[in-house]
């Protein structure tokens, strides 16, 4: 690939490849490339991304935050310590955060010895979406011990979410 068409491929890839990366150190092997894209303002929107993926993306500390979890109490991440934990940004226009809904309630009911999920309303509760790189709805972040595992991005099928939360089986 070329000029304009080269820049728009390298961006789309890079883009993804540092969102799916399971490391700080995979993130840092694919930022070197940015350079090789002429853009300024692609190359801006990459080092963007990979600076706030360095700060909370899969494999480090996920930011403490308050939350409301499926029975409508708030809990913050600190509280939930040792369990594995989802984070449901979502919203009230948000078709597919609607379709979800039942979904977790019936996750939460099954793995509740295992397995909180806490709701956070985008649009009531904004200060964390920029801290943690929400770029659309539903997001799903999924933690153990506080670090982040997992992104799982819009509406799944139970049997697909529950893979992407117990990778290893339950």
């Amino acid at each position: 690939p070329q000029g304009e068409f080269k820049d728009k491929w390298m961006f789309s890839k890079l883009y993804q490849a540092l969102e799916e990366a399971n490391s700080s150190v995979e993130r840092d092997s694919l930022i070197t490339y940015v350079n090789q894209i002429s853009t300024e303002s692609k190359r801006k929107s990459l080092k963007f991304l990979y600076q706030n993926l360095q700060k909370l993306g899969k494999g480090n500390d996920a930011p403490n935050i308050f939350a409301s979890n499926l029975k409508g109490l708030k809990v913050t991440l600190d509280d939930l310590k040792g369990k594995w934990v989802v984070i449901d940004f979502w919203a009230t226009w948000c078709g597919p955060c609607k379709l979800m809904n039942p979904i977790l309630d019936e996750i939460e009911q099954e793995y509740a010895d295992q397995l909180t999920i806490t709701k956070y309303d985008i649009d009531v509760e904004t200060e964390k979406v920029k801290e943690y790189n929400i770029q659309s709805v539903p997001t799903y972040i999924v933690l153990k011990d506080g670090v982040e595992i997992d992104r799982v991005i819009g509406a799944k099928p139970k049997f697909a979410f529950l893979q992407r939360v117990f990778p290893e089986g339950k």
